[in-house]
């Protein structure tokens, strides 16, 4: 059995938290960590205000960005028309196209390489 961390009841609600709360309260509302929280704040998407190098949220703050943070739920997606199956291709055609784009690329290949040796000397 784990140890409370302090005599005070744990916060179940924005609504249970002190007018001005640590990220590691609003954290334990919002099922985060603090450091998510104090990231949040450092960003500009929490409302804080740092006090001796702490952040301070307010309940306002804390509720505003958790109704920000809510997804609303959007209209069912259109039901989408049945697309024609790609066609089948026979592997055998397959390895003739596969064997063509081989023979493509070695004739590119030599045909740079043969530029390369009749290619004239810079003369400076």
């Amino acid at each position: 059995m784990t140890k409370p961390k302090s005599d005070r009841p744990p916060y179940r609600s924005i609504d249970d938290l002190p007018e001005l709360a640590t990220p590691e309260e609003v954290a334990e509302v919002f099922r985060c960590s603090s450091r998510y929280i104090k990231n949040e704040c450092t960003a500009g998407r929490m409302g804080a205000a740092k006090v001796a190098g702490k952040y301070l949220i307010t309940r306002q703050d804390a509720r505003a960005y958790l109704d920000r943070a809510i997804v609303k739920a959007e209209s069912p997606p259109a039901q989408c028309s049945k697309a024609a199956p790609p066609p089948q291709v026979s592997p055998e055609a397959m390895a003739a196209a596969r064997r063509e784009r081989l023979q493509e690329a070695l004739a590119d290949i030599r045909a740079r390489k043969n530029a390369r040796r009749h290619r004239k000397p810079d003369v400076d």
